[in-house]
């Protein structure tokens, strides 16, 4: 039998219970333990159903992958920051990062003219960041009990002369 496809969509506040799910769990299995409780009540502060939600609803931008209707990663932007970037633990190793942060920045270029985009990585996620293009804009920080690097991708320029 063939694997689930795996598809992308704009996520909408209705998702916010099964995102908020997905992201407490993989940040619970994989990245809690390396912060202190200060810093765990911040980041499940920060993805609760509601939270997630309001800024839904408010023009934050965020995308669902699915499988077989259930979430298998989450993305989430506002403007050129990317807040969250999460992928199920059994789902990790199968180009969903990539697929998650392509989906995030389609339609950057036209609309907002982003030449790049941030993001704070958590130690776990690093290695990951680097290996989507990511480069430490700064040195790691910590504040609110979470400690991360700043991060930026410098997005491909359009050609002077292009089309010719």
């Amino acid at each position: 039998m063939a694997a689930p496809r795996v598809q992308a969509r704009p996520a909408r506040p209705a998702d916010a219970a099964a995102v908020s799910r997905l992201v407490t769990a993989t940040f619970d299995d994989q990245i809690a333990s390396a912060y202190d409780e200060t810093g765990r009540k911040t980041f499940r502060a920060l993805v609760t159903a509601d939270a997630i939600a309001d800024r839904l609803a408010a023009g934050s931008v965020g995308v669902v992958l699915r499988e077989t209707r259930q979430p298998v990663a989450y993305g989430e932007r506002d403007g050129r920051h990317i807040r969250l970037l999460f992928v199920r633990r059994d789902r990790q190793g199968r180009g969903l990062s990539r697929r998650l942060l392509d989906a995030l920045l389609d339609g950057l270029d036209g609309a907002v003219a982003a030449r790049s985009v941030t993001l704070n990585a958590s130690d776990f996620a690093l290695p990951r960041y680097r290996a989507l293009g990511f480069v430490p804009t700064g040195p790691r920080t910590k504040r609110n009990g979470l400690h991360y690097t700043p991060m930026r991708l410098e997005r491909g320029r359009p050609s002077d002369d292009a089309g010719t």
